[in-house]
């Protein structure tokens, strides 16, 4: 008699448990960025809310065209897509192209001036080149040059707000175009590297809400917001 009185707590208790434990673990795998700026435009837009989950980039082409949450220049954080993976000899300019064919970017759009064309001859087993979709107001590998698999910090993965706007995000896997939009002149391939960079883009950390909320005028961040 006294078990049974004590099992409905005992169930109870154990459900809080596994409740906080999965907490845990949410809180450990996933983390909520909000979009400010334009460098990712269409895809992302100012004021969306992103989940970003916690994970080591798929290896090889499976890494290729994934919107990726990095580490950049004064530890800011920026969103990104990857068109560059380890093994990659690359150069960036009105298109990309690898290993001297040029890819299909449907996602891609903004004239990028003659100044931030960019070449590498072969990135690290560790190395990925990172582009805002919107090329005309980007910091990316172009200005800070190719990134640690270390500075990565997820993959963008659920779009939760606005409503209109929520699902699940998919990578755009890399494809080849069949004819080359812009032939190249020549053979000169500049390498990436770092130098000055602008500020046009970033996403400030936020906290992952339990029911979305709409966005105010000002995004919760839990980084200083910064201008790109």
């Amino acid at each position: 008699m006294r078990i049974r009185r004590w099992r409905p707590l005992l169930v109870a208790l154990g459900l809080l448990a596994s409740l906080a434990a999965a907490i845990g673990v949410t809180r450990r795998s996933l983390f909520a960025v909000a979009i400010a700026g334009s460098s990712m435009t269409p895809g992302f837009e100012d004021g969306d809310f992103v989940l970003v989950r916690r994970r080591p980039l798929p290896s090889g082409l499976n890494a290729a065209g994934l919107v990726v949450c990095v580490r950049g220049p004064e530890d800011r954080l920026l969103l990104k897509r990857v068109v560059g993976v380890p093994g990659d000899s690359l150069r960036v300019g009105r298109t990309v192209y690898v290993a001297g064919r040029a890819i299909e970017e449907p996602y891609a759009h903004g004239e990028a001036a003659a100044e931030t064309f960019r070449g590498a001859h072969e990135l690290a087993p560790d190395e990925y080149v990172v582009l805002g979709d919107n090329r005309a107001a980007s910091t990316d590998s172009r200005d800070f040059g190719p990134v640690r698999a270390s500075q990565i910090e997820g993959v963008a993965w659920l779009r939760y707000w606005p409503p209109e706007r929520a699902g699940l995000l998919t990578a755009e896997p890399r494809r080849f175009a069949a004819v080359d939009p812009f032939p190249q002149d020549d053979d000169d391939e500049p390498q990436l590297h770092i130098h000055d960079h602008g500020q046009h883009d970033h996403v400030h950390e936020a906290p992952t809400p339990p029911v979305p909320q709409p966005p105010v005028a000002e995004p919760p961040a839990t980084e200083p917001p910064t201008s790109e």
